[in-house]
């Protein structure tokens, strides 16, 4: 089975879990139309519809790392469940960037609904985070459909 490769940039929220202690919640979204979706030796293009949405809860593991865990939704055409391949890294950024918060986490997937059910692979994230908690984050995957699912 051909895997499908993707790149994204979801923009949106993250915002501390009322009740918690270094728990935050991300909503964001990502233009799912212009996405560069296709199976990675061959041009066949998986149907995402137009947005793509990504709903997660981080919490923080200690100093500069934490967790992740949350879906990719791509509406009626399914979505992909992940958690952190070991931990994420997050820090304050330099010289021109004062007062934003950059890192970077590798995301499994365990899970999947839709054309991404039995789905496997890896979601790589790089983002930005204001102080107001506007998000921007860079995503590419490679993701191996369940054998008989088409891509």
């Amino acid at each position: 089975m051909k895997p499908i490769v993707f790149a994204l940039q979801f923009k949106g929220k993250a915002a501390p879990m009322p009740g918690t202690t270094g728990a935050m919640k991300a909503s964001l979204t990502a233009n799912a139309a212009e996405i560069g979706l296709k199976a990675a030796a061959g041009s066949a293009k998986a149907d995402l519809g137009q947005t793509a949405k990504l709903e997660s809860l981080v919490v923080m593991t200690g100093e500069g790392t934490f967790i992740e865990t949350g879906v990719i939704s791509f509406g009626r055409h399914g979505a992909l469940s992940f958690s952190t391949a070991g931990q994420g890294s997050i820090g304050p950024g330099s010289g021109t960037a004062q007062g934003l918060t950059t890192g970077a986490v590798i995301w499994r997937v365990v899970g999947g609904e839709g054309q991404f059910a039995g789905a496997t692979g890896y979601v790589t994230s790089n983002f930005v985070v204001t102080a107001d908690g506007d998000v921007t984050d860079n995503q590419v995957a490679v993701i191996f459909p369940a054998a008989g699912k088409r891509t």
